[in-house]
């Protein structure tokens, strides 16, 4: 098996650091650029007998291609650790939320602060990693957020009188800045219209007409004559400004040379 990414759990630090130091002595570019990142867990609970597991240490590894599994399990050998302390995967690097505990699926489990994260990958580079793979793991599935989306769009509507049609409902989420509803409604329009046929009795929104569109760019439009405008206004205030400015300097310089000819 071959991958670019591997979980690996010692019981150890010190076997975990040889296992380290082997895998850098080891032969290949691909190998020695390897990145890793690991915590000890020693607070995890046995939630069916309530006890306290063996403290261990949870490592993740990433290398720039993908490396067989045989190669890893040499290296471990050599740095005498079992072969059973390795896992991969070939997703992504939601692995480095859990090194926390910071996941949806983690549930109760105890919660390790992120200052304890031993790499080699420099602060900004890696809090960038950490902080995209708990945002992934912790995204909500398509079916909730379908659920969640349907609820506040009802939560809308039976807010707001003044909706009576498709393309209302638009300029609403557009109004309000509700991006997300507004795509997720793009993108179910047909379905939504159909669905919300008999609420929106009033100017039912034909999607063929490209009135959304129209409705937006109009929008986008007003909204950039808008800012044109106090942009004008702004650059007008300044030349006055600047006028100003100019006259009391032209007039501070005539004060000065009438006091020198007085004198």
């Amino acid at each position: 098996m071959n991958a670019t990414r591997y979980n690996l759990v010692f019981y150890q630090e010190e076997i975990l650091n040889n296992f380290l130091v082997s895998l850098g002595n080891a032969k290949g570019k691909n190998i020695t650029s390897f990145k890793y990142a690991y915590i000890l867990h020693d607070s995890d609970i046995i939630e069916a007998t309530g006890e306290l597991k063996k403290a261990h240490y949870h490592l993740w590894l990433e290398f720039p291609q993908a490396v067989k599994s045989q190669f890893i399990e040499n290296i471990l050998n050599i740095s005498g650790s079992d072969a059973s302390a390795l896992s991969y995967q070939k997703t992504d690097r939601n692995f480095l939320a859990y090194l926390t505990h910071d996941t949806t699926n983690s549930g109760i489990k105890a919660h390790y602060e992120f200052e304890n994260i031993k790499t080699n990958i420099d602060n900004n580079t890696f809090y960038e990693m950490y902080y995209e793979a708990v945002t992934k793991a912790n995204k909500p599935s398509r079916a909730v957020q379908e659920t969640e989306n349907i609820k506040a769009l009802a939560q809308i509507i039976n807010g707001n009188e003044n909706i009576t049609s498709f393309s209302v409902l638009m300029k609403f989420l557009l109004d309000n800045q509700e991006y997300e509803l507004m795509q997720y409604c793009i993108k179910r329009s047909y379905g939504l219209q159909k669905g919300f046929e008999s609420l929106f009795q009033l100017n039912n929104y034909n999607l063929a007409s490209k009135g959304l569109e129209n409705e937006i760019i109009g929008k986008l439009q007003e909204a950039r004559n808008k800012y044109h405008s106090l942009q004008a206004q702004k650059n007008k205030l300044n030349g006055m400004h600047n006028n100003l400015e100019i006259l009391q300097d032209y007039y501070e310089m005539k004060e000065r040379e009438q006091k020198q000819n007085e004198k």
